[in-house]
């Protein structure tokens, strides 16, 4: 069912290779050096491999407001979630990069919540050393606060620091009622 608590190491050091994850959350809560990647799978009878890592419905979070997770890097994924995020990225975490994924987000209008918000990317609070580079995020639908990515300190510590967002590409196709 792609729980895994418990197995992975504590300290980090390992790389997570994602072939299909449907309805599941990947959450790293704490560690350093881990990598999260498409896996690719290799045909002999196909001279192209099959580069697979999708994420279905699932929110990468990284980060447990404590400080313990840093030195991650998210690369190659292809993540589609409806009123969902595609990444997050707690308080306290360090030294994380996204690089070279496509999230599409599809954000629908919740009556009961005139705030409901989907993003892209969130990095909330104090986050030193942040690299969202040559993504592709797309943000659809209408839900009344969308964004491709969002770097803020609502209700954090202090506002993030050392960030570099460059060579990304964000669509947005939103129709919020107000």
């Amino acid at each position: 069912d792609g729980t895994s608590t418990g197995i992975l190491p504590e300290m980090g050091d390992y790389t997570l290779y994602i072939e299909l994850l449907e309805g599941k959350d990947i959450k790293i809560e704490s560690g350093s050096n881990i990598t999260i990647t498409a896996a690719v799978i290799e045909d002999p009878d196909d001279d192209e491999p099959s580069v697979l890592g999708q994420i279905y419905d699932g929110t990468i979070i990284i980060g447990d407001y404590a400080g313990s997770a840093g030195s991650i890097v998210i690369d190659g994924l292809k993540i589609a979630n409806t009123n969902k995020n595609g990444i997050e990225i707690l308080d306290l975490s360090t030294n994380i990069t996204i690089k070279n994924c496509n999230i599409k987000i599809i954000g629908e209008e919740d009556p009961e919540n005139p705030y409901f918000s989907v993003y892209g990317v969130n990095a909330n609070g104090w986050i030193e050393g942040l690299n969202i580079s040559d993504n592709k995020i797309g943000v659809y639908g209408d839900a009344a606060y969308s964004y491709g990515i969002q770097l803020g300190s609502y209700g954090a510590l202090s506002n993030p620091k050392d960030i570099t967002i460059s060579n990304n590409e964000i669509y947005m196709d939103i129709e919020a009622g107000m």
